[in-house]
């Protein structure tokens, strides 16, 4: 019989953060421990920016809120799809933009932000809804007019 060489443990989020938890304060293994939060979270874009905000209390924040209305450019969209004379027509464009409505946040994303938007499909002429993840800092106001400010 071969010996295996791994084990498969399940552990849920919230067990690990207590222990973490626990472990940082006065452990003979916090510099580790350190390394290896910080080597993960660096992974991230904005992982180690929230942990160190962390450290001064400051949580996470978003913002626009769900629901809200906003102007994504179509440089960030799937832009090959969309009829843009059709969509402008359809009040569906302006200056480039979509309009979009926030439908879910997420504080753990660099594309924090899910975003839901009307298109004219470019051959076919039907409308249809996307649903992507986009930043923050892409999206624009819709009470921001004109939109290049």
């Amino acid at each position: 019989m071969a010996v295996k060489d791994h084990v498969l443990i399940r552990i849920t989020v919230e067990e690990i953060t207590k222990k973490l938890q626990q472990h940082l304060h006065f452990s003979a293994h916090s510099e580790l421990i350190a390394k290896v939060v910080v080597g993960q979270l660096a992974r991230t874009e904005v992982g180690l920016e929230q942990l160190y905000k962390s450290f001064e209390g400051i949580e996470p924040s978003f913002k626009y809120p769900l629901k809200a209305q906003v102007y994504l450019p179509t440089t960030y969209t799937y832009s090959w799809k969309l009829d843009k004379v059709k969509m402008e027509e359809a009040d569906l464009l302006f200056q480039d933009h979509v309009k979009g409505v926030i439908v879910d946040r997420d504080e753990f994303r660099a594309d924090a932000y899910r975003l839901e938007y009307s298109y004219i499909e470019s051959g076919t002429g039907e409308q249809k809804v996307e649903t992507i993840w986009i930043k923050e800092e892409y999206l624009k106001s819709v009470s921001r007019y004109p939109l290049d400010q």
